[in-house]
């Protein structure tokens, strides 16, 4: 129960940062609606501080603690100023607004809650040992001193993938979503992904590229919610990034799916409503309905001309081999190097033949597309480990060197990687 207190709160606290800043309605006196804003924002943190005092000398319990949070998060909602004009969002203005509310908010209700849900899901053996709060403040000394005792941990094992995750985690926190991000791939390397792993690392990568959701971090969400279509996180960051997207349906689909799964007597209910009603205005306004410039993410990156598609197939002679594979790997990469893909396709548990496409969506790195390729070579690998490095006995085969756009290539998996 515990746990998926602490899951509610972080979800509504990744939820609000993005979508608050983003409804608020442009205006000429800005300036003053930030100033207006600023002590209400000492007042809250002010609150905030108190609520972790009382919950760490052990006045308030864990549900207590959490329902004073709930509390004022929906006060937050209720009133921070927003600005008057009417008038829609410019670019400049969304983005410049969505740093400043992110800021407030993720620094008014993030530390606490991240961190909590960050023991109870990643280190259960950490979750007793005290977290030391002074005037509000997470001890960064014991923070600094779990990552290094993390790091310790992944280079004596390499393979452990659970400790990837949670130095994952434990980065992200921190604010090194550099660094986080670097141990998400290798968690993903080495665990079968869930829908709260990707969503975290969604979350991650958008930090690092100024709050944006296109391209992979679009991606990581839309497989998240295929593995599990009933995560909070991944719910609410796909209804952020349909908002930030232009698509004012798709997201209050997904939010009102979020608010669906809140308990009745959830405090956070009363802030998704306002989320929500400020959406349905901007709809009933003419505002609902993407321009070609502001389709989604996921639809911008695969109509372009640079996807490469087509079928994979199984030699016949590995069929035996085959039956102990559980992941298949399809990576576009250069012919003449570095390894490093343009982009990567991973299915768990596959059944061949099948399609795929490969798209900028599926880009590991944003400054490496596809569509910026002049050549690449298509390899398709089965992986008894899901491993995204190369393994003896991978059963693995690639293609000609084609150009981005190339339709209808025929992959067939006929070798095997040897020690």
């Amino acid at each position: 129960m515990l746990l998926w207190t602490l899951v509610g709160c972080l979800t509504i606290a990744a939820l609000l940062p993005v979508l608050w800043p983003l409804l608020m309605r442009r205006a000429s006196g800005s300036s003053a609606a930030g100033a207006d804003a600023d002590p209400l924002v000492a007042v809250y943190r002010d609150r905030q501080r108190e609520i972790e005092r009382e919950r760490a000398a052990g006045r308030l319990s864990a549900d207590e603690a959490r329902t004073a949070l709930d509390e004022l998060v929906a006060q937050m909602a209720r009133e921070l100023p927003e600005e008057s004009a009417p008038t829609a969002p410019t670019p400049q203005s969304t983005g410049s607004a969505a740093a400043r509310g992110a800021a407030i908010a993720i620094a008014l209700l993030v530390p606490a809650a991240s961190l909590m849900v960050y023991l109870a899901l990643g280190a259960p053996e950490l979750a007793t040992d005290e977290i030391a709060v002074a005037d509000g403040e997470i001890d960064e000394r014991k923070l600094d001193q779990m990552i290094t005792d993390l790091e310790r941990r992944v280079r004596g094992n390499p393979d452990d993938g659970e400790a990837w995750m949670m130095l994952a985690g434990a980065r992200k926190f921190r604010g090194q979503p550099a660094e986080a991000n670097q141990a998400f791939e290798e968690a993903l390397r080495r665990v079968p992904p869930s829908a709260r792993l990707l969503a975290e690392f969604a979350e991650s990568l958008a930090i690092t590229r100024d709050g944006r959701f296109d391209g992979r971090p679009f991606a990581l969400l839309e497989q998240a919610l295929r593995l599990d279509p009933d995560d909070p996180k991944a719910i609410a960051l796909m209804g952020a990034a349909q908002f930030q997207a232009g698509n004012l349906a798709a997201a209050r689909g997904h939010l009102k799916r979020l608010l669906d799964s809140m308990p009745p007597d959830q405090q956070q209910r009363d802030a998704l409503r306002d989320v929500l009603a400020r959406i349905d205005a901007r709809i009933a306004a003419g505002d609902g309905a993407p321009s070609p410039a502001d389709a989604t993410p996921s639809r911008a990156a695969t109509t372009g001309a640079e996807a490469v598609s087509g079928r994979v197939e199984l030699d016949p002679s590995l069929t035996e081999r085959a039956k102990a594979a559980r992941t298949l790997f399809v990576v576009a990469r250069s012919p003449a190097g570095p390894r490093v893909p343009f982009a990567v396709l991973r299915i768990d548990n596959p059944s061949l033949p099948l399609d795929f496409r490969l798209d900028d969506s599926l880009a590991m790195d944003p400054s490496r597309r596809l569509s910026g390729a002049d050549q690449v070579v298509i390899e398709v690998r089965l992986s008894a480990s899901g491993n995204a490095i190369r393994q003896p006995g991978d059963l693995f085969g690639e293609s000609k060197i084609v150009r981005p756009g190339e339709q209808g290539l025929s992959l067939r998996i006929n070798q095997v990687i040897q020690p």
